[in-house]
């Protein structure tokens, strides 16, 4: 059952039990949260949250301000948040943030931790494999069953983040200002983008979250995605840097499934399978969104 944000308290009214368990998958561009409530599951969606990009002051203010108007915070048992950018080291000031938002909340049952790991969990349960999320940015591990083991790094927007929207968007926005697509395809571009190239830099040195911005344009690439090779030309390019910068670079890789979640996975699926069959690596499941197997792993543990 999915409700909006201002629906999940609406008429009729929804009763809450005690020992309610919320689980928060974050990415940069939206967070879903799922409400476990005994046998019941509701879910809503806030802001993207990226400490990459925000402070946790921002993180924790968004949240609180973004909750359904009378969410009963005080019968939250358990919190657990899986967020894109959270590292080792960010975990302890993630979960004290949450701490201050559901502060009635046992801080030993609040959990912060990164995207990663609920991509793991969500795609492969208790089992061990590879796991990849390709959606506004990108992430690969192995996964031994309970914890992430080895990992190549992502490297985030300005460095790496190979197949993820952000990159396919960069790509796109790069070829339209250099007039390396065909016209129609510069048309379509044009009207997308709605700036000039001093407008485009200033959107992306200068404003927030530009990563989310040039992600915006992978819908744009997929709505048009039959009416010219441009654009298959463009998702293949991206992935193929994918596979070869990242994926092929994992000890025995090959061995492996590819284990997949996000929009741009899940949207872009054909290409992935044929670049994954090229590099000899076989197809194991490509979900959209982690949440529902984030809600059946945490419901059974």
């Amino acid at each position: 059952m999915h409700l909006g944000a201002a629906d999940i308290l609406g008429a009729p009214p929804f009763v809450y039990i005690c020992d309610m368990k919320l689980i928060a998958d974050s990415g940069s561009t939206k967070t879903v949260w799922a409400v476990l409530d005994g046998t019941c599951v509701n879910t809503f969606e806030t802001s993207g949250y990226n400490p990459s990009f925000m402070s946790f002051e921002e993180i924790a203010k968004s949240i609180a301000g973004s909750f359904p108007e009378g969410f009963p915070y005080g019968q939250v048992s358990e919190v657990w948040f899986y967020c894109a950018g959270v590292t080792p080291v960010q975990e302890e000031p993630a979960r004290k943030m949450l701490a201050g938002v559901f502060c009635k909340t046992p801080s030993e049952n609040i959990h912060a931790t990164s995207d990663t790991l609920g991509a793991c969990r969500a795609l492969l349960g208790d089992k061990p494999g590879f796991a990849a999320i390709l959606g506004t940015g990108m992430n690969t591990c192995l996964y031994d069953g309970k914890d992430i083991g080895f990992k190549l790094p992502a490297l985030g927007f300005m460095l790496g983040d190979e197949g993820g929207g952000a990159y396919i968007g960069k790509k796109y926005i790069v070829d339209y200002l250099r007039g390396n697509m065909p016209e129609k395809v510069a048309q379509v571009a044009a009207e997308a983008i709605g700036m000039d190239m001093q407008g485009i830099i200033e959107q992306v040195y200068r404003k927030p979250a530009p990563n989310r911005w040039c992600a915006g344009f992978t819908k744009v690439v997929a709505d048009h995605f039959e009416e010219d090779g441009y654009y298959w030309d463009l998702v293949r390019g991206a992935i193929d840097d994918f596979f070869w910068n990242v994926v092929s670079r994992y000890p025995d890789y090959t061995q492996f499934e590819f284990n997949c979640v996000g929009s741009v996975g899940y949207g872009f699926r054909d290409v992935i399978e044929l670049i994954a069959s090229q590099y000899r690596m076989r197809i194991g499941r490509i979900i959209k969104s982690p949440i529902e197997g984030l809600i059946e792993y945490h419901s059974n543990n």
